[in-house]
């Protein structure tokens, strides 16, 4: 066996499963930017008001693409966890936390 020593073994295994969890995360993050937006959506499933068109729940739960308060919103079906569209909300830097950091009115 070479003379390898057992913390480059260790460095190897943290930085290529490192490298492994990364590209997961952004492939799911590109699956979450490839959504069509809303109204592609609704007119390519035939629907009129949001649902799911795989199990036909009202019930979606929106969240942001990057962090909470994004305006760009990610709508997933809260019964088959299906992820469906995504919109931008319109208010979002006016509502945000983000959008108050650093506002001497506040």
């Amino acid at each position: 066996m070479p003379d390898i020593h057992f913390s480059i073994f260790v460095a190897m295994f943290f930085f290529l499963g490192g490298s492994c969890l990364l590209n997961l995360h952004q492939r799911y993050q590109q699956r979450q930017r490839d959504l069509p937006q809303r109204e592609s959506y609704l007119s390519t499933a035939g629907l009129t008001e949001p649902a799911c068109d795989s199990c036909g729940a009202m019930d979606l739960h929106e969240f942001g693409l990057l962090h909470g308060t994004d305006d760009r919103r990610i709508v997933t079906c809260t019964a088959c966890k299906k992820q469906l569209y995504q919109f931008r909300r319109e208010s979002a830097a006016d509502n945000s936390d983000w959008a108050k950091i650093g506002d001497p009115n506040e």
